[in-house]
């Protein structure tokens, strides 16, 4: 489902049943990558060095990324507890 459907399957309760609930799972998904998460170093034998890793999908992210480039998920870059 697009996401402009899924908008219109949000606005019109008259919709299919099935079709609603799968335009709520994409808006809650949504809204979960907002979250931020905590990025975490990955040893890049490559460069030779930690480099910054997503917490979701564990790809490489540049340094200071506001979002994953790969999953959308917002990056939390305060220091790891």
């Amino acid at each position: 489902m697009k996401p402009s459907e899924a908008i219109d399957y949000l606005l019109d309760p008259i919709g299919k049943r099935e079709m609603h609930d799968d335009a709520v799972r994409l808006a809650v998904d949504a809204l979960k990558k907002q979250e931020p998460v905590k990025i975490y170093k990955k040893w890049d034998g490559y460069y030779g060095k930690n480099n910054p890793c997503c917490g979701v999908c564990h790809g490489y992210i540049k340094e200071y990324d506001r979002y994953c480039s790969r999953c959308g998920q917002a990056i939390d870059w305060s220091k790891n507890d």
